[in-house]
C-alpha cells in the first residue's frame, strides 16, 4: 500500500477537505470540517457536525476527488455507547460520483459506522452500508452489520478513541470487496462483497470509489464527530483486483443447472492439494451458506446446493454468488434460483 493522503490536524495534513451535503434546496453547502482543541486530551482533532440539523444530524466531508479504484481509509474515531434516547454514531466513509451530468449534487457513498447505541433494539455493531435508500421499504441496497463476536474483543462499553479502517478492492465489473478492521483486527471472517443487482426497477451498481471521507449522524439532534490521523491509502492492484487463476487448470466452472429449482451442482478444478473455500452468498454480500472449507487433493471436484442456508432453511427466489478462494487464487459466479 502507498500513502497518499494524510492529516493529523496539526498543520502538517495535506488534505483540503469539503463539505458533502447540500444545506438547502439553493445548493448553499453544509457545515464543513473545523480544527478544534481536542476535548479529551492533547493536540487538535477535526470536528464534524450537523450544525442547524438540516440533515437530520447527518453531516459528511470528503477529501479531494482522485481517480484510484483501490483504497484504504484509516482513522482514529470517537466512538459513543451510552447514547440515551436518540440514535447516534461516527464513521469513515468511500465515496464516488458527487456530481451527475448537469453538475448537481448526486454523492453515493459507503460508510463504515460505530453504532453502539441500543434504543433502536437491535445491538450494538458495527455497520457497513451505501447511500442506497429505499423510502418505500426504508431499506438500503447494501447493508452489512457486524456484532460482538464478530469483533475482536467485542464492543466497546464506554465512549472512547477507536482506529477504523475499511479497504476496497475492484474484483470485477459487477463486484467490489470491502475489508473492516476496528482496532487493527479484521472485523467479520473476510471481505464483504457488493454485487450488481436488481431492488424492484432499479438496478444497483457497485462504485469505484474516487474520494474519501468522514461521517457524523444523530437522530434529530447535532452529535459532534471528532476525528484524528486520517491516513490515505492506494492499495495494490493485484490479487483479488485481477480476479485471475495462478493456473490454467485452476478453474471454477458455471453451475447447472442454471437458473435452478431446488438443487444446483458447483464444479472447480484445482490444479494440486490444498486448502479451499466454497460459499454462498446474497446480492448485498452476506454470507449465506458454507459449503466448502477445508484441504482437497488436485484434480475435479463438485458439490451440490440444495438452496438452503446455515441453519438449514429454504433461502427465497433471487440472485446468488459463488465464490472459490484459496491462498492465492479465487473466482466468483452468478446462479439465479427460481421458484
Amino acid at each position: 500500500a502507498q500513502v497518499i493522503y494524510e492529516d493529523d490536524f496539526e498543520g502538517s495534513g495535506n488534505i483540503n477537505w469539503n463539505p458533502l451535503f447540500y444545506l438547502n434546496t439553493d445548493q448553499q453547502w453544509e457545515e464543513n470540517l473545523e480544527v478544534v482543541s481536542n476535548p479529551f486530551g492533547e493536540g487538535n482533532v477535526g470536528l464534524v457536525k450537523d450544525a442547524d440539523t438540516s440533515y437530520t444530524g447527518a453531516a459528511l466531508v470528503g477529501g479531494d476527488d482522485f481517480s484510484f479504484q483501490y483504497l484504504a481509509i484509516e482513522a482514529d474515531v470517537y466512538c459513543y455507547t451510552d447514547t440515551g434516547s436518540t440514535s447516534r454514531y461516527t464513521g469513515i466513509a468511500l465515496m464516488a460520483d458527487t456530481s451527475d451530468d448537469n453538475g448537481e449534487i448526486n454523492t453515493r457513498y459507503v460508510k463504515l459506522v460505530a453504532d453502539f447505541d441500543e434504543n433502536m433494539g437491535v445491538g450494538k455493531r458495527l455497520r457497513l452500508y451505501n447511500s442506497e435508500l429505499s423510502m418505500q421499504t426504508f431499506s438500503y441496497s447494501f447493508d452489512v452489520k457486524f456484532y460482538s463476536s464478530q469483533i475482536p474483543g467485542g464492543i466497546p462499553e464506554v465512549d472512547g478513541w477507536h482506529k477504523m479502517r475499511l479497504e476496497v478492492r475492484v474484483v470485477n465489473a459487477d463486484s467490489v470487496a470491502y475489508w473492516v478492521y476496528f482496532d487493527g483486527n479484521m472485523v467479520g471472517d473476510g471481505p464483504v462483497y457488493d454485487y450488481t443487482h436488481q431492488v424492484g426497477d432499479a438496478v444497483h451498481t457497485p462504485f469505484f470509489p474516487g474520494t474519501f471521507g468522514l461521517f457524523s449522524f444523530q437522530q434529530g439532534a447535532s452529535l459532534p464527530g471528532y476525528f484524528d490521523n486520517v491516513k490515505i491509502e492506494q492499495l495494490s492492484t493485484t490479487g483479488i483486483g485481477k480476479n485471475k487463476p495462478v493456473a490454467s487448470s485452476f478453474k471454477l466452472n458455471p453451475n447447472y443447472p442454471n437458473p435452478f429449482n431446488p438443487t444446483t451442482t458447483i464444479s472447480f478444478t484445482l490444479p494440486e492439494a490444498q486448502r479451499v473455500n466454497l460459499s454462498i452468498y446474497n446480492t448485498i454480500g452476506q454470507k449465506v451458506k458454507q459449503l466448502i472449507s477445508r484441504d482437497l487433493p488436485m484434480g475435479d471436484h463438485e458439490i451440490v446446493w440444495n438452496g438452503t442456508n446455515e441453519f438449514g432453511r429454504e433461502v427465497p427466489s433471487g440472485i446468488y454468488y459463488y465464490r472459490l478462494s484459496s491462498r492465492n487464487y479465487q473466482e466468483i459466479r452468478k446462479m439465479i434460483l427460481m421458484k
